[in-house]
């Protein structure tokens, strides 16, 4: 594939994680899908990959098999299928790049225009134009739900209407861009792109986006300028203590109707019921839980059950050579899982072969991948 293909099949898998391709009532096939496909059979797998995950791919049958009369196999074998692509490709990328670091830089930086761009584009069509036209242009080809533009606002901004550029929702757009802001980081790009790319963040209005951003920035503070830091921000904290649980609606979390509960408490409320339910004490059946959840942390706990600490600790132990070494690849997982209900989907693989092949490319440690594609 020629250098000029790469660049735009990157930039292009990127800006429509939420579309699909090829328009189609029953899968979504995104350009993300067909570029994992194109590098698991450019780069081949791993005996080593193949072991890691079919001890994953075991246990999701046995599961699976254990439930069998209370379990809808269609939605297991899809469900299963792209849980299986995730970890191969979690485990592949650790040991693979396919791309060369200015390469990828460059491809993320140009994604990232796009998506601004088209940003402050439907904010000028909202504040100027009093127009929502732009937030259904791709509506053919879009996974969105969303029939009135209403469902954008923010609650924390009078009403305002959030844009979401390419995406089906702000918060999401948020999530695209704060994965690019650390692939950009660990690529050593210009500050200006940085910055750029947290102007693109801080307009989405997505206030669970804001908090993330807010832990980079203290991870980007310099060691010797923590007590100064410190000493500075700390009274300003405690002296608008009110409005910082107000603006990241802390308060909500325990108010049942509201958005964080929503978030936090109603999923767990969900998960312990369907556990109970079917006696799925060591997880559910895949793809057949009975409510969406809004992220993926519970979604997890619900697959793996009373044995979720044992899960955790199977990936830290073959991924704690990137786990360790870079925080900001631990708060861009945390941000993908807590952020998108749908983590085991090829879009969110895409994102995480982003986050984990910007680190390896950082290091450089050539024992520790392959050539690039």
């Amino acid at each position: 594939m020629s250098l000029v293909s790469r660049y735009f099949f990157v930039s292009l898998s990127l800006i429509t994680l939420s579309l699909s391709v090829i328009p189609n009532k029953f899968v979504q096939i995104s350009s993300a899908l067909i570029f994992i496909i194109y590098f698991i059979f450019k780069q081949g797998l791993s005996k080593n990959v193949i072991s890691k995950t079919l001890i994953i791919a075991i246990y999701l049958i046995l599961i699976f098999l254990s439930q069998i009369f209370i379990s809808d196999f269609i939605e297991f074998f899809k469900s299963f299928s792209l849980s299986i692509l995730f970890f191969i490709i979690f485990f592949s990328i650790q040991k693979v790049v396919f791309f060369k670091s200015v390469e990828l830089k460059n491809a993320i930086i140009f994604s990232v225009v796009l998506i601004i761009g088209f940003e402050i584009i439907q904010l000028i069509e909202v504040l100027v134009f009093n127009s929502r036209t732009s937030y259904f242009l791709l509506d053919k080809y879009s996974i969105s739900t969303a029939t009135d533009a209403g469902r954008f606002e923010s609650a924390n901004f009078l009403g305002l209407l959030r844009p979401v550029s390419f995406f089906h929702e702000p918060s999401y757009l948020g999530s695209v861009l704060f994965i690019c802001l650390i692939s950009l980081k660990n690529l050593n790009s210009k500050l200006s792109f940085r910055l750029i790319t947290i102007f693109g963040i801080i307009l989405s209005l997505s206030t669970l986006n804001y908090l993330f951003l807010l832990i980079y920035l203290i991870f980007s503070v310099k060691k010797k300028y923590y007590p100064a830091v410190f000493i500075i921000i700390f009274p300003f904290f405690v002296y608008y203590s009110s409005f910082f649980f107000y603006f990241f609606r802390f308060s909500e979390i325990f108010q049942e109707g509201t958005s964080g509960w929503a978030r936090l408490v109603k999923p767990y409320i969900e998960v312990l019921k369907e556990i109970n339910e079917n006696w799925a004490y060591f997880g559910r059946a895949i793809g057949n839980n009975k409510v969406i959840h809004d992220n993926s942390f519970f979604l997890i706990i619900s697959y793996t059950g009373f044995l979720f600490p044992f899960f955790l600790y199977y990936i830290y132990r073959y991924s704690k050579k990137i786990l360790i070494k870079n925080k900001y690849i631990i708060l861009g997982l945390l941000n993908l899982i807590f952020l998108n209900g749908a983590i085991f989907t090829p879009e969110s693989t895409f994102l995480v072969m982003i986050l984990i092949s910007s680190f390896n490319l950082k290091i450089n440690l050539r024992e520790n991948y392959n050539k690039p594609l």
